[in-house]
């Protein structure tokens, strides 16, 4: 599942000849390499320490328009800061509980329906408790 971390190495191998790997050409008919254990984090280094270092300095852009080039590189510093927000929610974030599908399942997400539920009291604390929980975890982040 997406939740699980990979342990110990991971490998890839794509097939680059569509006639088949040949025995004496298996290196120029596959490519190879390593998944990293924490691709996400790795790109996200490679792209603002490598990629973009470089990019910036960059002083031939051939053909390319000024505001294409401040597009590109504004569109790569967007991505850079995404990949640190998913990096630090995936690291050091925290995942809150969605309230128990059994206490809300009759409740739709129409007036008279939330209405009816404001009412029952048991959904009521369910759902206070519940905020409650939320409220704590993000406090407990944010010490952090």
């Amino acid at each position: 599942s997406a939740q699980d971390k990979m342990e110990g190495k991971a490998l890839y191998f794509v097939r680059t000849n569509a006639k088949g790997v040949g025995q004496g050409t298996i290196e120029q008919d596959v490519c190879y390499g390593e998944v990293p254990s924490n691709p996400l984090a790795d790109f996200d280094f490679m792209l603002g320490q490598v990629f973009m270092p470089l990019l910036k300095k960059q002083s031939d852009w051939g053909d390319t328009a000024d505001d294409a080039k401040a597009e590109f590189l504004d569109g790569m510093h967007k991505l850079h800061e995404t990949l640190d927000e998913a990096v630090f929610s995936l690291e050091g974030g925290v995942r809150l509980e969605a309230p128990d599908p059994a206490m809300v399942s009759g409740v739709d997400l129409k007036q008279k329906s939330l209405e009816k539920a404001a009412l029952d009291d048991q959904v009521v604390e369910h759902l206070e408790a519940t905020v409650q929980e939320w409220c704590h975890q993000i406090e407990q982040l944010l010490v952090e």
